[in-house]
């Protein structure tokens, strides 16, 4: 991967990098740590969003929707809307195009939306530090393709009681639960469960025990100096190379990359 220099900020409740700017957009990287809750809050710009990992809940328009999974999301200027963040943190990419740049980019102003997208690749977004015009490679990446990549697809009603249960067993602990588990402890067979999980959080419980394990090392590597053996043994990896290959393939960098750019 081409190395790049970035801006570090941070204050008392997240932390971020401001990887690049040009024309009227910039490319940031925040971790947001774990339980946090981000008041009602609003930005001056357009903004699209790719979870990297962890999870979160936002609010606005009147509802709640759970951002889990390889999900990509677009926010107009000055939408109202507040976060709720995961046991485990969240590293979010967020591309920010202030007014003059959305024209130029051709994406026209649309409400609020995020949808799980498993077609995009964090490293590919990365890269794009590399470009000398960031503002055409944007555009290529998204030309063409606006419904695809800002439209929610999501099941709209909120998901059943025994399946939050489920999440939140999976979430209260450390060790990873089985679906064999979760199906003797909800009397709900496995495959509905596995089913059911899919339709409402995007991806299947064996995803989403993955991504919880490289939130948690994610959560680790920028907001402690323990070793990288370490920080795989604590978080489920068999070891040192098979935690570098996981971060790298969610997070688009090697653990090592991500901790010094996110420094402070």
């Amino acid at each position: 991967m081409s190395t790049f220099s970035a801006s570090q900020s941070t204050n008392r409740w997240q932390q971020q990098a401001v990887l690049t700017e040009h024309r009227g957009v910039n490319m940031r990287l925040t971790h947001y740590p774990p339980h946090h809750r981000h008041s009602q809050h609003s930005h001056r710009y357009a903004q699209i969003s790719f979870l990297l990992s962890g999870c979160f809940q936002e609010t606005g328009d009147s509802r709640k929707i759970d951002i889990v999974g390889n999900a990509v999301g677009f926010k107009p200027a000055n939408y109202e809307h507040a976060d709720v963040f995961g046991p485990d943190g969240c590293l979010i990419l967020s591309i920010n195009i202030q007014p003059d740049a959305m024209n130029s980019l051709g994406i026209n102003t649309a409400p609020q939306h995020w949808r799980c997208n498993q077609a995009w690749n964090p490293a590919i977004l990365i890269n794009l530090l590399s470009c000398g015009n960031l503002l055409k490679r944007f555009a290529h990446l998204f030309a063409g393709n606006q419904k695809n990549a800002y439209g929610f697809d999501r099941h709209s009603s909120p998901p059943p009681d025994w399946l939050k249960h489920c999440r939140q067993v999976m979430d209260q602990h450390q060790k990873p639960v089985e679906v064999s588990q979760l199906a003797e402890l909800t009397g709900i067979h496995r495959v509905v469960i596995s089913r059911m999980f899919r339709r409402y959080y995007g991806i299947s419980p064996t995803e989403y025990r993955q991504r919880r394990r490289v939130a948690h090392a994610v959560n680790d590597c920028i907001n402690s100096n323990t070793s990288f053996v370490q920080i795989a043994a604590n978080s489920g990896f068999s070891d040192q190379a098979h935690f570098c290959r996981e971060i790298r393939r969610f997070v688009g960098m090697t653990p090592a990359s991500m901790r010094k750019l996110m420094a402070v």
